[in-house]
């Protein structure tokens, strides 16, 4: 499986925090999509917003994503183009 730029470092963020990355992997890998806890997204968003020069409203995520891996990482990309 593939992983986009965004992908890869917000699993490698997920792992910072404690997550099991090798399990969000394999659901990825099985599901195509992993559901990861929405405030992991919420505490990401400094780390990403500095790193990409990105701003990221709560809300989007709560409105987009929600607790899916994806559509965070989409979310994070459509922000950065």
């Amino acid at each position: 499986m593939s992983l986009t730029i965004i992908e890869k470092r917000v699993l490698d963020l997920l792992e910072d925090f404690g997550e099991d990355i090798e399990e969000i992997v394999k659901e990825l890998e099985s599901e195509g999509d992993a559901e990861i806890d929405s405030i992991y997204f919420i505490e990401l968003i400094p780390f990403l917003e500095s790193e990409f020069n990105v701003t990221i409203n709560p809300v989007n995520i709560h409105d987009n994503s929600k607790r899916s891996f994806k559509s965070f990482c989409n979310l994070v990309e459509h922000l950065i183009n």
